[in-house]
């Protein structure tokens, strides 16, 4: 299966480690409706909720806490591989 939008990746995982889209919107420089559209987008785009919204809450659902420890695992492995690209042109 191809892998969802990149964006919407990325806005899950902010959303998920801050509980907040507003606090996303601003670390990822965009506006909280930014955020909620990107992520509508990847729920539609896996055919699961991810985020239980409530009044003024943010919650993981079961399958956004997989998602989370993927993306968590994912991005993580993403920055040694950068840093060490990086470190390797240094030399």
């Amino acid at each position: 299966k191809a892998l969802p939008n990149l964006a919407g990746l990325v806005a899950f995982d902010v959303v998920a480690r801050r509980l907040s889209f507003s606090a996303a919107g601003r670390q990822l420089h965009v506006t909280q409706a930014a955020v909620s559209h990107r992520i509508r987008a990847l729920e539609e785009s896996l055919g699961v909720r991810l985020f239980e919204r409530n009044a003024r809450r943010v919650e993981l659902t079961s399958e956004g806490v997989v998602l989370r420890r993927a993306t968590a695992d994912a991005f993580a492995r993403l920055r040694l591989g950068l840093e060490e690209v990086t470190n390797l042109r240094a030399d």
